[in-house]
Order: structure tokens, then C-alpha cells, then sequence
């Protein structure tokens, strides 16, 4: 039955109508047609670019495409000194069309703006320029602001003389001048005449550190507003704006081909142990981390070649002042011993064998299941195996006799030998058909179906996110079971999610399904409409 349903889902994408598209392209200034514009339709899906369609403008300003498969495109459009702009209709900032199958879009008229120009320049507090500032426009709406690809120019750097031109669409503005840091290889300079280096933060025109506090600039379609001059403004004492952390390691081989490596968290909670950032360390063993604020770090030291992997314990502590003389010491990295017990395996006959991955690092299972994983180092790791049996999960893990949830393994505290236990069993599997506000088959669309569990309405995250593919079929396997909200969100003409309050409410709108063990579930949903979101 379900074969039968792809196949005919497959006829049906196939037999589909082309679509055409024409219309006229002006000048938003004052409505006269414009020749010589190039309009490209770039097809996506999920799995990417699927085709592109162009055409160029003729002395009437008038283009026409034909023969498009139906489904969504980027609108793209090339003409020196004019820009255009769309108004936000989906998740995605670009400007897009939508073609239904035989549809045939007579009349598009496309407004094309002569572009705005910002210009000015960047001086210091002494009012000298200064150069290599990168120059960055921020909508003062930024929700409401009107999309567009082809925004080349909307940031700029200074030159010699601290000026920058940026391009781009019209609008209110607000202007962010990024002065660079000078990072060298991190050795402090040593002063003794009781100055400090001038250090320059983010400043906002005309010379705030506070968006909420900069002047806005208005830009006018085929205009140049000139004269906008960013002071830059000291960034916060040394105390609030950079300390320096630096120490040294030890233990590093002799004659070694490289050097070691410094890996720090910065921040606090969940998503202090996401991800690391990392500070070469010197040939005299010296370092100096390169991002340096007030807060909490965990710090520890990395040596890695073909024959050996060693690290340091994790050092953590809360900076508020400089922090010098912090010692690593290199050791062999940590050891996990365990087993993967997979349903259908007996004990004394030879299993499959398997791929376990703990983030990058990687052990084949042995005939009993069993793997031993060397050069484990401190992070918070994702924990897959490969293959799994159709549907399975991993259901549970126990690290050293403790039962592990989140589905993550957390050893950003260190490890040495530690045993670890995953149970894999088999969940169930959810597929169907998405459907759009036609009731047609969302085929060659970027669609995104959204399963969170019922008792978590706002949990979205990439784990419960899944594609639809080109034939407009989705498709959960290994769902754990339980109680889940089932939803999908066009990308071009869905609601927007930027907060949480919006990711609950598009999930509360999604249908309530139950997964048991073992089950198979073919469900067919409809795109949530944007009005549906907001209910």
C-alpha cells in the first residue's frame, strides 16, 4: 500500500504542469520600464539547487520565462545601480516566488530601486582616521525590513583615510563601526610608565556603544547621504572588556613536530560545553587565550600526532582580573571501555560489528559488542552507532553506573577510564505525505517537519527537525516512543520563529500523535498557514 502511494505520488510529480512567469520590470522611482534587467528563478529544495531559470528585460522592460516546474524559487535580479526588494514573507529573508502547477503569472511587476548610498567615515577620539574598521548596516526594524540578494556592498571597510561607502537597499539604518583587535601572538606588552593600550569597542553612530542609543540614518532610494562620521568610543574599563589569561603547559614531548593546543569554554550552562575555541601554544610552552572577558572558563590543554594523544585535567574558574601563571600538564587522554547491546543479539554468538562515535572520535565494536576508545578529551559529545537496526535508537546509556539523559554524553570535566553501557531497542517510524493549503503534495518545496514531544511544545531543535523530500514525503525513523506534536513550516511562506513564544506556538498548532513500540505510523499533514501560527 505505501509503495503503491510513492509510486503514484512520483506519477504525479512528474505529470505535473509547467508554469510560466512574465511581467515587467520598472524603476521604483517613477515607473519607467526598465531594459536590460537580468531575472534569474532559482529552484531549491532541501536537498538543494534543483534548477535555474533566467531572462533578460527588453526595451519595454518586459521578460518572460516558460516552461517552470512548479514549486519555489529565488528571485534574483542584475542591474547595475538598482537593487530590489521583497516584502518578508516567510522563515527564510530572501526574495522568493511560489509557481503552482499550469500557473501561468502574467502581470509580475517588478519594482526595481535605484540604490542608496551611506558614506562617511571613522575616527578616533582624537578625531584621526582610522583604517581597516569594518562598517556594518543594521535595518532599525530589523523584523518588519524588506529582503534582498543582492545587497553586495552593505558592509564596507575604511581606507587610509577612515572612509567607507556602502550600497544597498532603502531604509532606516543604524551604523556599527567594528574596529579590529589587534591580536599578535598574545605576549602582554610590558609598560612602565603606568599607561595601558587604547582599546575601541563596537560604536554605533554617531559614537555610542548601545544600539538603543545610536541616531538612525534614512536612505534614500538613488540618493547618497554623506557625512556620517562614527567616533569610536573606548570599549568598557579593562576590567569589563578583556583580561589577559595566560600560563603554561608541560608534559609536551621532546622534539615534538608541533605544537600544543589550548582549548577553553567560555560561558556558563547548557551551552558552555557545545563547543570550544582554542589558543596555539608557544614553542616555550607559554600561551595566551585570545578571547578574554570576565566570566567563567574551563580551560584545559591538547597534544595530538600520529603515535600519541595526550591532555590536561580541565582547569575551571570564574575571571575577574587578570589570571596569570596557570599551569597544564599533559597526560595520556582518557579511556572509555563499554558495550553496545542491540535487540536480537545472544550472548556467545558473534554480533554485527558496529561503528561508535563520540563526536569526532570514532571505535569498531568487537564481535561481543564490546569497543575501547582511547584519547577521549574533555567536551560534551553526541553519541551515535552505526548501523542501527531499522528504526532503533539509542535508548538509554549508563556512564560508570550512572544513567546518563539528554541523550549526550558529558565528559567536558574530564575523563581517565570510564565505562560506558548503551542499550539500543526499537522505536517507531512516522511517515506520510505534506500536504499544502490545496491539499497538493508539497513536492520541490522547502518544507521542514517539526516532531516535539507534547510534554516539550517549544523543544525544536536540528534533532527533531526533518526534510521533506522532493516527491513531498517525510519520513521519523527510531522515534522513541511517546506522545509528540507533528508539524510543518514552509520556509518561503510559513511564520517566522525568532523566539521562543513563536516556536511553542507553531508547535501547539501541530497535530497530537502517539508512537508505540514497533509502530508504524503514516500520517499526512498540512502546512501551517502563517494566520495559523499566530492563533
Amino acid at each position: 500500500m505505501r509503495v503503491a502511494g510513492l509510486i503514484l505520488l512520483i506519477c504525479t510529480a512528474a505529470s505535473a504542469q509547467p508554469a510560466a512567469f512574465e511581467g515587467t520590470a520598472v524603476n521604483g522611482a517613477n515607473g519607467q520600464p526598465l531594459p536590460g534587467v537580468h531575472i534569474s528563478l532559482i529552484g531549491v529544495t532541501m536537498s538543494g539547487i534543483r534548477d535555474a531559470y533566467g531572462a533578460i528585460s527588453d526595451a519595454t522592460g518586459h521578460f518572460s520565462i516558460a516552461g517552470i516546474p512548479p514549486g519555489p524559487y529565488v528571485l534574483l535580479t542584475e542591474l547595475r545601480g538598482f537593487i530590489y526588494v521583497q516584502e518578508k514573507k516567510g522563515a527564510l529573508p530572501i526574495p522568493a516566488v511560489t509557481l503552482k502547477a499550469g500557473e501561468h503569472v502574467a502581470a509580475f511587476k517588478l519594482e526595481m530601486s535605484p540604490r542608496a548610498v551611506i558614506s562617511g567615515r571613522v575616527v578616533d577620539e582624537f578625531g584621526d582616521p582610522v583604517q581597516h574598521v569594518n562598517v556594518h548596516v543594521q535595518a532599525v526594524s530589523p523584523e518588519t525590513a524588506p529582503v534582498s540578494l543582492n545587497i553586495a556592498g552593505q558592509d564596507a571597510q575604511t581606507d587610509d583615510r577612515g572612509v567607507f561607502r556602502i550600497s544597498g537597499a532603502p531604509g532606516s539604518y543604524h551604523v556599527r563601526a567594528n574596529p579590529p583587535h589587534n591580536e599578535s601572538d598574545g605576549t602582554p606588552e610590558i609598560r612602565t610608565d603606568g599607561t595601558a593600550p587604547i582599546v575601541y569597542g563596537d560604536t554605533w553612530y554617531p559614537g555610542v556603544t548601545q544600539v538603543e542609543q545610536a541616531a538612525p540614518v534614512e536612505a534614500k532610494a538613488g540618493a547618497e547621504i554623506g557625512g556620517i562620521e562614527i567616533r569610536l568610543a573606548r570599549a568598557a574599563t579593562r576590567e569589563t572588556h578583556r583580561l589577559t589569561i595566560s600560563g603554561a603547559v608541560s608534559g609536551l614531548p621532546a622534539g615534538a613536530a608541533s605544537t600544543a593546543t589550548v582549548r577553553f569554554h567560555y560561558g556558563a550552562g547548557p551551552m558552555a560545553g557545545m563547543s570550544f575555541m582554542s589558543a596555539s601554544v608557544r614553542p616555550d610552552g607559554t600561551f595566551t587565550l585570545p578571547f578574554s572577558e570576565p566570566g567563567p572558563y574551563r580551560v584545559w590543554a591538547y597534544y595530538s600526532d600520529a603515535k600519541t594523544h595526550l591532555q590536561s585535567q580541565p582547569v575551571e574558574f570564574r575571571a575577574t582580573a587578570d589570571v596569570t601563571g596557570l599551569q597544564l600538564n599533559l597526560e595520556p587522554g582518557g579511556e572509555i571501555t563499554g558495550s553496545v547491546e542491540v535487540p536480537g543479539d545472544r550472548p556467545g554468538v558473534p554480533r554485527e560489528k558496529r561503528t561508535v562515535r563520540i563526536g569526532d572520535s570514532s571505535v569498531e565494536t568487537g564481535s561481543d559488542g564490546s569497543f575501547h576508545l582511547t584519547g577521549a578529551s574533555p567536551g560534551k559529545y553526541s553519541v551515535e552507532i552505526d548501523p542501527l537496526p531499522q528504526n532503533g535508537y539509542v535508548e538509554s546509556m549508563t556512564l560508570d553506573g550512572a544513567k546518563i539523559s539528554g541523550g549526550s554524553l558529558d565528559l567536558t570535566h574530564g575523563v581517565r577510564v570510564s565505562k560506558l553501557k548503551i542499550a539500543v531497542t526499537i522505536g517507531g517510524e512516522i511517515t506520510g505525505a505534506v500536504l499544502n493549503k490545496d491539499g497538493q503534495r508539497a513536492a520541490n518545496s522547502l518544507v521542514v517537519v517539526a516532531l516535539a514531544p507534547a510534554e516539550d511544545e517549544y523543544e525544536i531543535d536540528s534533532r527533531s527537525m526533518g526534510r521533506v523530500d522532493d516527491n513531498g514525503v517525510y519520513t521519523f525513523h527510531g522515534v522513541a516512543p511517546g506522545k509528540y506534536r507533528l508539524v510543518a513550516l514552509d520556509l518561503f511562506s510559513g511564520s517566522q520563529i525568532t523566539s521562543p513564544d513563536d516556536a511553542k506556538r507553531f508547535v501547539q498548532r501541530g497535530e497530537l500523535i502517539e508512537v508505540k513500540p514497533g509502530e508504524r505510523i503514516t500520517k499526512d499533514i498540512k502546512v501551517l498557514e502563517p494566520d495559523d501560527a499566530k492563533k
